[in-house]
């Protein structure tokens, strides 16, 4: 039950809507289950997914088919300081 003075719907706009993604999403009929749930139901709150985890071109496509807003995980880069993150886009 939420907390006086809060409904489920304040609760859910202010909850991280983050999900780590399990790896053996898409193969998981759980883990397409909720994949599928999260960014219809952030879509009717205004709120963005990010997807973290992803570790595989078919994870990332899965995402993509199903309206993931933003996605992070080895795929695309391993975990760095932001310094070199800071040196990769000034000397690019």
């Amino acid at each position: 039950m939420p907390p006086a003075g809060h409904d489920s719907k304040d609760l859910l706009r202010e909850a991280d809507t983050r999900a780590q993604l399990h790896p053996d999403t898409p193969d998981d009929p759980d883990g397409k289950a909720i994949v599928r749930a999260m960014p219809a139901m952030a879509r009717h709150l205004r709120l963005r997914v990010v997807a973290e985890g992803v570790e595989t071109r078919a994870q990332a496509d899965f995402l993509a088919e199903h309206d993931c807003d933003s996605m992070q995980g080895y795929l695309f880069a391993r975990p760095a300081p932001f310094a070199d993150l800071l040196d990769k886009i000034t000397s690019a």
